[in-house]
């Protein structure tokens, strides 16, 4: 029988069950993958049995099965009798205590946690509801949350992404002093939670330092690393001792922070990694969602989710009438390659209203595939409507676009290219205003021109607690752009 635990909101015009409600509303396609993964850790399980592993490292791998499974099956409903698809939702904050999977730890996880313990609710349920991560629920979870409400020093336990999979880590409560890798993408959430004051030091290279005018904090810091991937031992040493930093900030991605057992064991910083360059909605929330809980800035989360609720809405509902196929399209974010249908930048296109143009090509499983016009051929096999190129301008006054324009030329054989239909992103803007850009460049009549513009302005207005007009800054390049 599928878990009763769907949340119910009482109160609509509150920003959290406004945010609770609307990802319910998205839920994702169910993926039957689990079973793969299930089969991998029952065996971990049976391994761990054989060979007399400590108990409590069996449970903590059960506690990962029962929250996969839980994950993947949790929320499923019908469409309609009509459709025999089922979608489902995974919890918004991944935080053990988060028991009703939303938003928010709050007394409602607490009366979750004690009929679980009373028996009017099963544990199988509510995974999360565990908030110690022991592999019990018992009044010891009801005391972890109740120091995670009122903020207490603590520790919590939360899921970890990586490469596409997740792990359970733990991490000092709550976190006061960090430091972080410097990909723009992080050091965005920060400005827009109003924490940037609360991260200490940053990587990055000489040859892209963070945006002055973007991030005038962050361009001030001396380099922790030699790029924005990783992090010296040594330099990143003296940052945390002096500053009293318990924590590493950094991406899913497995290219960064590779010696992530370094830190923990000999800096004693707790490491923590979120989604921050998914342009997946719910992937995208869970990402303000768990820095803002860590750092202070759960208000300032749900605003920001609440506002992307809004415009996501109106963006959707204008895409919904459209009549006919979408346009075709393809990505690009690096020299010399375009995205698959695995990148990042692909499916923030495809949210703007179009179709993947390069459907079926095999990547080998990475993001991108590369393609060379002095060397290869085979993109001008496909019908290619729209190529959408992105790259990182920043937000200065002082942009070359015929230097920046250098990327989009490896696509002016391209029929789109020739039909005036390759245009330049920048790629340094939050999710939000990059697809209203691609939106307005997709589909100039729905949108009209300027609505780029105007979602970005908007958008500043309200998060980035800067005085800044859009208008001075160059972040759409065309074709024209370039010939006049």
């Amino acid at each position: 029988m599928l878990p009763d635990n769907k949340p119910t909101y009482r109160d609509q015009n509150n920003l959290q069950s406004r945010v609770i409600s609307y990802w319910d509303s998205r839920a994702n396609g169910f993926n039957l993958a689990t079973n793969h993964i299930l089969d991998e850790e029952f065996s971990s399980i049976k391994s761990m049995l054989e060979s007399n592993v400590n108990i409590n490292k069996i449970i903590a791998v059960i506690a990962v099965v029962i929250v996969l499974l839980v994950a993947s099956l949790s929320y499923v409903f019908l469409k309609g009798d009509d459709d025999n698809s089922s979608e489902s939702l995974d919890a918004l904050l991944e935080v053990y205590g988060n028991a009703n999977n939303d938003a928010k730890i709050d007394e409602n996880d607490i009366s979750i946690v004690q009929d679980i313990i009373s028996g009017n609710k099963l544990f199988e349920d509510y995974p999360f509801a565990d908030a110690n991560c022991d592999g019990a629920v018992n009044e010891d979870d009801v005391n972890q949350i109740r120091k995670i409400i009122n903020r207490e020093d603590t520790t919590v336990h939360h899921l970890n992404h990586l490469n596409g999979e997740t792990y359970v880590a733990s991490t000092k409560f709550p976190i006061v002093s960090a430091i972080s890798t410097g990909a723009a993408n992080l050091l965005m959430f920060y400005k827009l939670l109003d924490v940037e004051d609360n991260i200490k030091g940053i990587s990055y290279s000489k040859s892209s330092p963070p945006d002055a005018t973007l991030f005038p904090y962050f361009s001030g810091m001396t380099s922790l690393g030699s790029n924005a991937l990783n992090i010296d031992l040594d330099k990143a040493s003296s940052v945390i001792t002096e500053n009293n930093c318990t924590a590493l900030f950094t991406a899913d991605n497995r290219s960064y922070i590779k010696n992530e057992s370094d830190f923990e064991n000999i800096l004693n910083v707790d490491v923590i990694r979120v989604k921050a360059a998914s342009v997946v909605a719910d992937d995208w929330a869970s990402a303000a969602l768990m820095i803002g809980f860590l750092m202070g800035a759960e208000e300032r989360s749900f605003e920001l989710t609440d506002w992307f609720i809004s415009f996501t809405e109106t963006l959707e509902d204008k895409l919904a009438g459209i009549s006919g196929d979408l346009p075709l399209s393809v990505a690009s974010s690096s020299n010399n390659a375009v995205g698959s249908e695995t990148s990042d930048y692909t499916k923030l296109v495809e949210l703007a209203g179009s179709k993947y143009a390069l459907d079926g090509v095999d990547s080998g499983g990475s993001a991108v595939i590369s393609f060379n016009k002095e060397t290869d051929n085979w993109l001008y096999n496909y019908k290619i409507d729209y190529i959408i190129v992105f790259n990182t301008m920043g937000y200065g006054t002082d942009v070359d676009i015929n230097k920046e324009w250098e990327r989009a030329v490896n696509f002016d054989m391209t029929e789109a290219y020739k039909n005036g239909n390759c245009v330049l992103i920048s790629g340094d803007m939050p999710v939000p205003a990059r697809l209203a850009y691609c939106a307005e460049i997709l589909h100039p009549d729905l949108f009209g021109e300027g609505y780029g513009d105007k979602v970005h302005q908007e958008f500043i207005d309200k998060f980035f607690n800067d005085d800044y007009d859009v208008s001075k800054g160059t972040f759409l390049v065309t074709i024209d752009d370039i010939k006049s």
